[in-house]
């Protein structure tokens, strides 16, 4: 019976170091996210990190050679929150595939807003936003 215990004790450790090795990666890639410029942001994954190297996984060559670019100025914002990062090492995944944003449904007007917006754009003096409010009027009115 105490062999079983020791067993699973020293599963538990190991579970820990995983969950702690994790929890680096994550806090790794929030970091990553918050310092790389706009045009990476959201393309570059944490893969790894290990005696001062963080592995980073990019979708093509285009985005590897921009962080390539980058790789200096990224590596010293990074170091402000992980002074650890020494290196970045950085491979392309052409089967990592780009996490889309999810599509936003636009409202859509009816025809039965058309005399609202109309009478509202009546009473408003001429300026910019009274040809807005006409505008969005005419649109109203041509949609089923």
């Amino acid at each position: 019976a105490p062999r079983h215990a020791r067993d699973w004790l020293d599963a538990a450790s190991q579970a820990t170091t995983t969950l702690a090795a994790g929890a680096r990666l994550v806090a790794l890639q929030a970091a990553l996210d918050r310092v790389l410029p706009d045009a990476l942001r959201g393309r570059v994954r944490v893969a790894s990190f290990e005696a001062g190297v963080l592995g980073v996984l990019v979708p093509g060559g285009a985005a590897g050679g921009r962080l390539r670019q980058d790789a200096a100025s990224v590596r010293t914002a990074l170091a402000r929150t992980h002074p650890d990062v020494r290196q970045i090492d950085i491979t392309v995944s052409a089967g990592m595939t780009r996490v889309a944003p999810p599509k936003v449904k636009r409202a859509v007007l009816g025809a039965e807003a058309a005399a609202p917006l109309t009478a509202l754009a009546q009473a408003l003096p001429d300026s910019p936003l009274r040809d807005s409010v006409l505008r969005l009027a005419r649109k109203a009115r041509f949609r089923q």
